[in-house]
């Protein structure tokens, strides 16, 4: 009578298959997993740079206010010089993920704006990255002008873009919270112009934190499919992403919200911030 039951061997085998996939399947949820974080922390990172301008410039309390890093945290603080006793201190510990590499600014460890200007005398750059594995980070720049971005951040002296199937803009100095209108205008020369006016109110949370909206417009007789969402959104700043994919868009476009021109591209998909659009960088 044929045996047909699983011998030790075999059985082992099975085990170690099972073994090698789920330590496989781990690896690769574990990379995810962190990649999110890296890419979340990295754009908050940003948006505190760009608060803490924001405040400075604002004269809020009367004073300048700065960012303190070390490796494992980084602090927004009030003053010309960084207390770490200081109660009102808004500290931001990362996850143990991640880690801050090579801060190198101008004062060293903190940076700290001016009250007229919004300008700093502490430029420099800080990567934050994943501590396994280290090849995976984001480098951040923070400019004598006083805006930070990410290094990879393109703002040639035309201030346009070729690489535009997803593209951020940290807004900076305004926030959408409150925005009423998210305005799409299509150029179809020598066709009729193509205008969607989007209520936005639908599309936020209840915050609101954040911000979704995805559709599709047919522009005499051809679709274009366009998403834009936020990375971050407060009653100070915004990170919004806008998704236009070159496969399904291909007529030029023009993106405002209330009337504040955030980006336009022409119809083979090169950008143009807007003057409202902030920094821009690709993703």
């Amino acid at each position: 009578m044929k045996n047909i039951g699983f011998t030790v061997t075999e059985l082992l085998v099975s085990i170690g298959v099972i073994v090698i996939l789920g330590t496989i399947g781990f690896a690769a949820y574990k990379s995810f997993g962190g990649q999110f974080e890296l890419n979340g922390e990295s754009h908050l990172l940003v948006s505190t740079l760009n608060r803490a301008r924001e405040k400075t410039l604002s004269s809020e309390d009367s004073s300048n206010y700065g960012v303190h890093f070390e490796s494992d945290k980084y602090v927004l603080f009030k003053g010309a010089v960084y207390d770490s006793l200081d109660a009102g201190n808004i500290v931001r510990t990362l996850p143990v993920s991640l880690e801050l590499f090579n801060i190198n600014f101008s004062g060293g460890s903190d940076v700290i704006f001016d009250r007229v200007t919004g300008r700093t005398d502490d430029d420099g750059t800080v990567i934050i990255r994943m501590i396994n594995p280290t090849s995976n980070f984001r480098e951040i720049s923070v400019l004598s002008s006083g805006h930070a971005g990410f290094i990879d951040t393109v703002v040639p002296i035309d201030s346009r873009i070729a690489d535009t199937r997803h593209v951020h803009f940290e807004l900076g100095t305004w926030s959408i919270q409150g925005a009423t209108t998210l305005s799409l205008y299509f150029s179809d020369f020598p066709n009729p112009d193509v205008q969607v006016d989007i209520p936005m109110a639908g599309y936020f949370d209840a915050g609101p934190t954040s911000f979704f909206w995805e559709g599709t417009t047919n522009v005499n007789g051809q679709n274009q499919t366009i998403k834009i969402h936020t990375h971050f959104l407060d009653a100070f700043n915004t990170i919004l992403s806008v998704h236009r994919d070159r496969r399904y868009n291909n007529k030029a476009l023009a993106i405002s919200i209330d009337g504040k021109a955030i980006v336009s591209y022409d119809s083979d998909g090169a950008a143009t911030v807007g003057g409202f659009g902030g920094t821009m960088s690709v993703q």
